[in-house]
């Protein structure tokens, strides 16, 4: 049996109500982004392009977010790339991306995740009620 191929990143796409409906498992670098079925992650969205954006590594080896060609480019933070236009990821870093009306998340190996969020509640509010066998 084949062993799986190592994660190497995790993108996360976002719906417009800010939920979490879907992630993409990179295993390999390059990973074109866009509509087309020839992309890695295709998405469902009509303000992107066929070939939208690329993550690949640089002859440092160092990753990059590439734009492709798009009416509507690629935002990342508040700075908007056009086609052609790279920007290294260590300027990204913890930013979302926005395309078209999609907006996706970078996750690296040893990223470190914010703090847990508790359930409804404060703490003491959930210990009297465990105390009180509610």
């Amino acid at each position: 049996m084949a062993a799986e191929p190592a994660r190497l990143a995790l993108i996360e796409v976002f719906d417009r109500d800010g939920r979490l409906p879907r992630q993409f498992d990179v295993t390999a670098w390059p990973v074109r982004i866009g509509r087309g079925m020839d992309c890695h992650l295709v998405l469902d969205d009509p303000h992107i392009a066929g070939h939208h954006a690329t993550l690949e590594l640089d002859e440092q080896g160092e990753l990059q977010l590439t734009a492709g060609p798009s009416l509507n480019g690629l935002r990342v933070g508040r700075r908007k790339l056009q086609a052609g236009q790279r920007l290294p990821l260590t300027q990204a870093a913890a930013q979302d991306w926005q395309l078209g009306l999609t907006r996706l998340r970078l996750r690296m190996p040893g990223e470190v995740l914010a703090d847990e969020v508790p359930l409804g509640g404060t703490a003491e509010r959930r210990r009297s009620l465990v105390t009180a066998g509610c």
